[in-house]
């Protein structure tokens, strides 16, 4: 299937007519996992009423118009964003924004945002077989351009100024808006092309269409142009980006990290999918699988820590599985004076609860110590919602367990030391209650 059909945001996206794509489902029910602790989202972007004004093909933001205001100046980096199996980086010069969506990550697709402050936004898309900065249409499977007028819904408005959170922020607000447009797809042998139902489709297609069907050689300078910025290394571990290009690594290579995307912030003494190193690399955790895709098998999943330098490039990558159970998922990870310690959701019986168990790694991934908690994955389970670092250095743990077969939930609070002995053991109140 090619990567159009797959990858949500690295598409054009689709008019407000259209369905929205549903997020994939789950292979198995998810159990008891830490769950870190997440930086304070930045504020959201606000809608507002709709201007009364009609809009026309002649308001949209031209798409061989946004390709030279692209080429205008020369390109400032902004900083860059993980988005499943790539990364996209964002640029600024006078007169716009432009996001790649691919600075690291599938050299045979291409997705370029384009957003200015006064005229709109534009964004294109290629696909072809082969890496496109060496290609020319003709060898394209896809290749579309939406085209959309300035903003009238949504506040702030853009700014050149913006920071990338707050620029991600704003384009996505327009991505799912109710901002009239058109776009124009050329898929193999066929076209299509669509607008908004207050716009005259024919006058787009005679302004625009011929962009997509016979591009200007503008766009393979802007093609060459980015290309040449990906060539500049910009995508490089920091405290920034580290989240990004973890989560990147992880999607790429067939690793689901157990949690959502705004729990991946990372806080040092606090577990979590990605953990800094001291050398300014990461550790990420997660699970492989030898099932097929979107599949569920009992004992194919297989449990991984892998280490990154400071360049994103593998030192080491281990398997942690053990001989008592028969699946397994790691969730998460927190970094201690000598090395590592990971969180690995452990199964007797795929098809119930899952034992917490904690493997420390020294700084070159050999495992050191195991500590397992009691239970089998039913009654008398320890589950583990969320790991801390102490002073210490012990590892204070936060959960809940199920004392007796059908009975209430209880809160649970265990702290183990840093040679993987259990210090604590502690049973609280209700675990549905407000306190302990």
């Amino acid at each position: 299937m090619p990567i159009f059909d797959r990858v949500l945001y690295a598409a054009v996206v689709t008019l407000s007519a259209c369905a929205t794509a549903s997020p994939p489902v789950s292979p198995r029910p998810q159990y008891a996992q830490p769950i870190g602790s997440s930086a304070p989202a930045p504020a959201s972007p606000v809608l507002l009423p709709a201007a009364p004004a009609r809009v026309t093909v002649n308001d949209l933001y031209p798409v061989e118009a946004a390709v030279a205001d692209v080429l205008s100046g020369p390109l400032v980096f902004i900083g860059l964003v993980g988005e499943n199996a790539h990364i996209e980086c964002a640029y600024r010069n006078d007169r716009i924004v432009i996001i790649d969506q691919y600075c690291r990550g599938f050299p045979i697709a291409f997705g370029v945002t384009i957003l200015s402050p006064i005229r709109g936004r534009v964004q294109i898309f290629a696909e072809a077989r082969a890496p496109i900065a060496k290609l020319k249409r003709a060898a394209y499977v896809v290749f579309s351009a939406e085209s959309e007028g300035p903003n009238t819904v949504i506040a702030p408005p853009l700014s050149l100024e913006m920071t990338f959170e707050a620029l991600r922020a704003y384009d996505r607000a327009r991505a799912f808006r109710n901002l009239p447009g058109c776009v124009s797809k050329v898929y193999g042998e066929q076209i299509r092309e669509t607008c908004s139902k207050t716009l005259d489709v024919r006058e787009f297609i005679a302004r625009d269409g011929g962009f997509v069907q016979n591009p200007p050689e503008s766009w393979y300078e802007l093609v060459r142009r980015i290309d040449d910025e990906r060539r500049k290394d910009h995508v490089r571990i920091s405290d920034a980006t580290r989240a990004a290009i973890g989560r990147q690594y992880a999607f790429a290579h067939g690793i689901v990290m157990h949690t959502s995307p705004e729990r991946l912030a990372i806080t040092d003494g606090i577990a979590g999918p990605i953990s800094a190193t001291d050398d300014g690399g990461l550790v990420v955790v997660g699970t492989k699988s030898t099932a097929p895709d979107g599949k569920f098998v009992g004992g194919a999943s297989i449990p991984v820590a892998v280490r990154l330098d400071s360049r994103g490039k593998k030192v080491w990558e281990r398997t942690l599985k053990h001989q008592r159970f028969i699946d397994f998922e790691a969730v998460s990870v927190v970094s201690v004076r000598d090395g590592f310690v990971v969180y690995v959701l452990s199964y007797v019986d795929p098809g119930q609860g899952a034992v917490a168990r904690l493997v420390k790694l020294d700084p070159q991934g050999k495992p050191q110590w195991e500590w397992i908690g009691r239970g089998n994955g039913y009654f008398n389970t320890v589950y583990v919602d969320n790991i801390e670092r102490m002073p210490n250095e012990t590892l204070h743990l936060k959960g809940h367990i199920q004392p007796e077969k059908g009975g209430k939930l209880f809160h649970w609070t265990g702290e183990v030391d840093r040679e993987g002995k259990l210090l604590l053991d502690e049973v609280g109140g209700l675990h549905d209650s407000p306190g302990k």
